[in-house]
């Protein structure tokens, strides 16, 4: 497969850089909020049909918890249009502390308790896989009353979780080591999840990735934070459809805070905060944007979002430690 050619500086493929193509139909990140009031008047059968149609809407109102505090989308609208996508394939190249595991874990959980089906998350390592099923996946099953009683304890392992799926029948969701023969060899399935994809040999992906083969789903995620340019995630990232983030100012398309870094950043020795390089505008909340495609005929769905663009980490977080780094060089 040919690569495909640049449209931003930030791809160094080959080529002349072009000025970006807003993707047609792409998921815009419209709040889901205002079905609150459907939702409501739904019978429990209507509910069912909604909630087994949008991954989206299951998660913010089946009742789940994230560490402690309700689900919902208030402060990762960057990661709506994700769950919104229900394409075959999705890349995802991050950075740490953006929401995206339970992205993926949330999504495996979904598809299992609306499908028959055998899904799976790959990890790069075996310890790893340990910690994720017991500090992130066992306290998602756990939050809500809808998938404690989904849940089969008779089947319940750290690595093998059997549920019961709204067809009446029963799936199942794997957490994996990706460095294990046995686990890249022994089990097929439909759904495939890889975190940390840069952590891993391509050729382990692969072999994994034959898990899927009779599938008549086939759907796979892979996620990861950055790597080295061109390889692993990041090559991913580069053959799909290239979805940056761009905070609204006054400019025509907005723009990609990690693309202007560190010009977005104000320090006026009072204060840090985020502002456009070219038309000045302050930026006091950067999930204020929207998603536009730079590869928009790509086949595969690809997405990149970087910590200017979260609420937890601020500015002047980000600022400190990259003057820290700076200095240390």
């Amino acid at each position: 497969m040919n690569p495909k050619k640049p449209v931003r500086k930030a791809v160094i493929i080959g080529g002349t850089p072009a000025a970006p193509a807003q993707a047609p139909a792409a998921p815009q990140g419209v709040p889901i909020q205002n079905t609150q009031q459907l939702l409501s008047a739904a019978t429990p059968a209507q509910l069912e049909v909604l909630m087994r149609d949008s991954f989206a809407l299951w998660s913010q109102f089946s009742g789940l918890e994230v560490d402690g505090h309700k689900f919902d989308f208030d402060k990762h609208r960057y990661l709506l249009p994700l769950y919104l996508d229900n394409s075959q394939e999705v890349v995802l190249i991050k950075a740490a502390q953006m929401g995206a595991t339970v992205y993926m874990l949330l999504y495996l959980i979904w598809y299992a308790r609306h499908h028959t089906v055998k899904t799976g998350l790959f990890f790069p390592t075996a310890d790893g896989v340990t910690k994720l099923s017991k500090d992130r996946l066992t306290s998602l099953l756990e939050s809500s009353q809808e998938l404690r009683d989904a849940v089969r304890s008779d089947a319940n392992t750290l690595g093998l979780k059997q549920i019961d799926n709204v067809l009446g029948k029963k799936s199942s969701l794997y957490m994996l080591y990706l460095g294990g023969q046995a686990s890249k060899d022994s089990v097929p399935l439909d759904i495939v999840c890889f975190d940390e994809v840069r952590l891993v040999q391509p050729v382990d992906i692969d072999q994994a990735l034959e898990r899927i083969s009779h599938s008549t789903y086939k759907m796979r995620r892979f996620m990861s934070t950055a790597g080295m340019p061109n390889l692993d995630i990041h090559q991913r990232f580069l053959h799909g459809t290239q979805h940056y983030w761009h905070v609204h100012c006054n400019c025509p398309d907005g723009f990609v805070p990690s693309d202007v870094f560190p010009d977005c950043i104000c320090d006026t020795g009072k204060e840090v905060y985020l502002r456009c390089p070219r038309c000045k505008t302050r930026i006091n909340d950067p999930q204020f944007g929207n998603y536009i495609a730079h590869n928009p005929t790509a086949e595969v769905r690809s997405y990149h979002i970087s910590q200017l663009i979260s609420k937890f980490i601020s500015p002047k977080e980000i600022w400190d430690v990259y003057q820290k780094t700076k200095i240390g060089r």
